[in-house]
């Protein structure tokens, strides 16, 4: 059933090969070796263009105040959504699923820091498991990236979708896609929605530490 999770755990936990608390930046940036990929196993074309790198000045600059801005220092606040069968379904086993289902999936304990500039978004992921910092172009081009909690290699694309910034990911190795997220505010809040291939739907919500 789905639920709301408002409680904070005594710690974070990174879960198996892939950890929740990230939305696989790039750690290095580079241009892409161009990969030829049959049909079933290539991402879908984009809609519309996601780069501001080739408009013009007053072109890019209209885009960019009309498009959100992340930056800032957020805490996550609630969880929403079945998470019991959104870990089943990324393989993640039964006592795992229940130790961080007891700790609330990282309310009240997991922050994100975010320096967006442009087309640049920099996120610093801090728990009391550790601090770790990712960055992402976005510009529709698929790139190289890790997971900042494994260090296991992935594969990005960062794309607008109207006020919404979407990235999918998949493991460089196998190929094999991983959750969708996307990345948009709601009020005072930043939405982080995550989405499995058979079209199961996660959030988790958080709230701008306020200043001083």
């Amino acid at each position: 059933a789905n639920m709301a999770y408002a409680r904070a755990p005594d710690f974070a936990l990174k879960i198996g090969p892939w950890s929740f608390f990230c939305f696989c930046g790039a750690a290095e940036f580079r241009e892409p070796e161009i990969e030829q990929l049959d049909d079933d196993r290539a991402f879908e074309p984009l809609e519309r263009p996601c780069s501001l790198n080739n408009l013009h000045d007053e072109e890019q600059g209209q885009l960019e105040d009309a498009l959100p801005n992340f930056s800032g220092e957020w805490l996550l606040v609630k969880a929403e959504g079945d998470w019991d069968s959104f870990l089943k379904e990324m393989d993640v086993g039964y006592m795992t699923r229940t130790m961080v289902q007891a700790m609330g999936y990282g309310v009240g304990v997991m922050k994100q820091i975010v320096e967006h500039q442009s087309n640049e978004l920099k996120v610093t992921l801090i728990s009391p498991k550790g601090t770790s910092t990712s960055t992402i172009v976005i510009n529709g081009v698929e790139q190289e990236s890790v997971d900042p909690m494994d260090g296991k290699m992935v594969k990005v694309v960062p794309c607008w979708r109207g006020n919404a910034l979407e990235v999918k990911s998949r493991w460089a190795d196998t190929l094999k896609e991983l959750p969708v997220n996307r990345r948009f505010l709601k009020g005072p809040q930043m939405i982080i929605e995550s989405t499995t291939a058979s079209g199961l739907v996660v959030k988790r919500v958080f709230e701008a530490k306020e200043k001083g």
